[in-house]
């Protein structure tokens, strides 16, 4: 499911990021002029927004790149109801 599907209505609530698009995003933070900082420290929906991919992805890519993202690390997540989990085959995003 690409990134773009997210956005139309009646999709499924739960959403598992690709590791090809959590990588794509890391990479093209890299080249960007507001670089990996702003992919790190950015508005959850700002990031998502300038880079157009789900928040699920951005909140993905700072899990990968920190090991924590927003409030994970302290048991929540950047986004109310949603869950960051490690799983043997990766990261999986739960709502």
């Amino acid at each position: 499911m690409s990134n773009q599907d997210m956005a139309r209505p009646g999709l499924p609530r739960n959403f598992t990021p690709s590791p090809a698009d959590v990588d794509s995003l890391i990479n093209r933070a890299g080249t960007h002029e507001l670089g990996v900082d702003f992919l790190k420290t950015g508005s959850l929906d700002a990031v998502a927004a300038m880079f157009e991919v789900h928040a699920f992805v951005v909140d993905a890519a700072r899990v990968k790149i920190d090991g924590v993202s927003g409030d994970v690390g302290r048991g929540g997540s950047a986004m109310p109801g949603v869950e960051a989990v490690r799983t043997g085959k990766g990261l999986e995003i739960k709502a």
